[in-house]
């Protein structure tokens, strides 16, 4: 860090699932590096430092839609909490070493570049799975709602933060429009049903740390900034399923 002026901390070993399989690993596989990470940055001088929490989990429940940076954090599952602990670290050492700390929360993202096996991504997961005609797993009948955010356009907003951000804030990255899994498959079959393929979808019980409706506004963002999503989800659909059919495998 001593040749850095910012730093971009996305690091993370785990996914809400693994997670609550085992949180004791969630909790030492993440926080204490990221912490000593702070510790290490407190100690240089930065020009900003960037933390990527959640914004898909640590809100919990939502008590209205569209989710701003001032609802309150009552995240359901050990991955979400430990993102929260994540943030508060961060927050201690901007509060007390002057660490130039900027948070955003990113909704879910999807794209070109984001494999389908690693146990998170639901558009991508669901892109493979009819790449390869293999069954998609829906939780629920009609699953559960998620803002879903092209990977461009997150890039940017991260950008946006890390350029006018306010040390000590918190910035949401999202597009402000929930679409639930059922929407989504269908909108992905009718898609890869012009290249011949199709999804078979296997319907299976809602899982207890799976928040019904997250959907973020990024109204704080777009403030300071101006930035705002651009791609609207058929655009990134078709993009991404360009990317899957020519990856291998």
């Amino acid at each position: 860090m001593d040749q850095c002026d910012e730093v971009i901390d996305l690091a993370y070993a785990t996914v809400p699932k693994t997670s609550f399989d085992d949180p004791i690993l969630d909790i030492s596989a993440n926080l204490p590096f990221t912490v000593n990470l702070l510790k290490l940055a407190s100690q240089k001088s930065l020009r900003r430092f960037m933390l990527v929490s959640s914004g898909g989990t640590v809100y919990g429940t939502p008590l209205r839609l569209p989710i701003d940076e001032t609802h309150p954090t009552n995240p359901l599952s050990p991955y979400g909490i430990t993102k929260l602990a994540t943030e508060k670290y961060g927050l201690m050492y901007h509060h007390f070493q002057s660490l130039p700390l900027l948070i955003v929360r990113p909704s879910n993202p999807y794209g070109p570049g984001q494999r389908g096996n690693i146990g998170q991504g639901f558009v991508s997961t669901a892109l493979f799975a009819g790449k390869k005609q293999k069954t998609v797993k829906m939780f629920g009948e009609r699953g559960t709602i998620r803002d879903y955010i092209y990977i461009k356009d997150l890039v940017e907003g991260i950008l946006a933060a890390l350029e006018n951000g306010i040390p000590g804030e918190i910035y949401n990255i999202g597009t402000g429009i929930g679409m639930d899994n059922r929407t989504i498959l269908e909108k992905i079959n009718h898609h890869i049903k012009l290249d011949g393929f199709s999804l078979d979808i296997e319907v299976l019980p809602l899982r207890p740390f799976d928040v019904s409706s997250n959907v973020l506004s990024a109204a704080k963002l777009t403030y300071i900034s101006g930035w705002r999503s651009q791609t609207s989800f058929e655009e990134g659909l078709a993009a991404t399923w360009k990317w899957v059919k020519e990856s291998t495998p």
